[in-house]
């Protein structure tokens, strides 16, 4: 079954044709989490209510009432937060009815075919703005988006609301597995069966998770109003089907931040903030499937590509293990970083001289094999970290910690590394400038 995104609040970014700003996805898990934001939902669920009974506040039957109160509640805290923190974007948003009534694990709390009902309502009384997917089959503006009205933009300015008063409440699916990428769409989210290995999977998130969400995390500089340090929450996404291809974490709100910005910003117990990353990894990893150990040099040092930049090199490099036939041509955007004799296939040959062991693995497609090994050295390590109490925020297969943590930190890569792939890891490190 395709389920595409409606049930993905991750980014997305719309083109320009549409005439929209980037757009953010809905984010279900969204609540209030004070009393003056919980006063401001129930206001417009009152006035939703009142309006439905021409002016007489009757209250539906309960069940009808919770789900009405949580998507209005859901829609408020996202277009709270996005008039806060993005106010030149939008949120975009499935009004599909054969997507929000779609039975299935991912569906959110709250999420009916009663929905787009709700947004037109909260739109007339002012709550919010949308603008209406023009056409479906118009695929660079085919998602509606919202943002906050009029109403909802006074309340926040008048009750002096922040990001603080809106919490994430737990998912009701942290693993979200997605089927084969076909041509160059989005690969689907597909159901799945639960088994033990699933269980431990989600168990293990909900408790690094639970860690995250006791972490003291402050924000300092200009970034610091824009940030939603709630945003803690992360789930695992799974690729072509299976449970050991891919398995990132997403979610938190440090995750589309660039490297300097969360140096500037980002404190963890008050301290500044230490990047540690696994070096080579995707090579390194790729040693260890075919039984044999990596060379203790630069992986990306490539005879023949001297004049290359190194991360032109590691991309050409990593792509050819995501291949699954002849790489004739070099990356997309890449020409005119390698000398013009060189072509694709000439690139690829230089990379099988120097990585022979490597040429069974090259136009094979193993980067998402590759990746779930990653993967589960990050969870290793995070799980381990959570329960010891050294705070770490993940990063794909970098962690952020705080100074005073990075020993702890680092041996907890190094060894949780070694117990999942028999290998030997490199560790890089990487800090801010002293001046706060």
């Amino acid at each position: 079954m395709n389920l595409s995104n409606p049930f993905d609040p991750e980014p997305v970014g719309s083109e320009d044709t549409c005439g929209r700003p980037d757009a953010w996805g809905f984010d279900w898990t969204r609540r209030a989490a004070t009393p003056v934001a919980s006063a401001v939902v129930s206001d417009a669920v009152a006035d939703i209510i009142t309006t439905a009974n021409s002016g007489r506040a009757r209250k539906p039957q309960e069940r009808h009432y919770r789900a009405l109160a949580t998507s209005v509640e859901a829609t408020i805290a996202n277009g709270a937060l996005q008039a806060l923190r993005t106010p030149d974007r939008s949120i975009y948003v499935s009004r599909s009815k054969k997507h929000l009534d779609q039975a299935s694990r991912y569906r959110p709390t709250g999420m009916t075919g009663a929905f787009p009902k709700r947004l037109d309502e909260l739109e007339e009384l002012g709550w919010i703005s949308q603008d209406k997917a023009r056409s479906y089959r118009d695929m660079s503006c085919r998602r509606s988006t919202v943002t906050a009205g009029p109403v909802l933009v006074d309340r926040v300015r008048d009750l002096k609301l922040s990001p603080a008063d809106f919490r994430q409440e737990p998912s009701t699916e942290l693993l979200r597995l997605k089927g084969e990428k076909a041509g160059r769409g989005e690969a689907p989210l597909i159901e799945y069966a639960e088994t033990g290995e699933t269980r431990r999977l989600r168990a293990e998130l909900q408790e690094i998770n639970a860690g995250l969400g006791a972490l003291v995390i402050t924000a300092i500089g200009p970034l610091a109003a824009e940030l939603d340090l709630q945003q803690r929450q992360l789930h695992r996404s799974f690729l072509n089907g299976r449970f050991d291809h891919g398995g990132r974490f997403w979610g938190g709100f440090w995750l589309p931040m660039g490297k300097a910005e969360r140096f500037e910003a980002l404190r963890i117990d008050g301290e500044r903030l230490v990047e540690l990353d696994f070096g080579q990894l995707h090579p390194r990893i790729a040693y260890t499937l075919v039984g044999v150990s990596a060379p203790p040099e630069d992986l990306y040092d490539i005879p023949g590509l001297e004049g290359v930049e190194r991360q032109h090199r590691k991309s050409f490099l990593n792509a050819a293990l995501w291949s699954d036939g002849e790489r004739k041509s070099l990356l997309k955007g890449t020409r005119e970083f390698f000398p013009q004799h060189l072509t694709g296939t000439k690139v690829m040959d230089l990379i099988a001289q120097r990585h022979p062991p490597l040429g069974a693995l090259f136009r094979r497609s193993v980067g998402a094999r590759i990746m779930g090994i990653e993967s589960e050295v990050m969870n290793r390590t995070l799980l381990r970290l959570t329960r010891e109490g050294v705070p770490a925020l993940p990063i794909h297969d970098a962690l952020l910690t705080p100074l005073s943590a990075e020993s702890d930190a680092r041996r907890a890569m190094e060894e949780e590394y070694r117990n999942v792939t028999d290998g030997e890891p490199v560790v890089g490190r990487s800090e801010g400038p002293l001046a706060e």
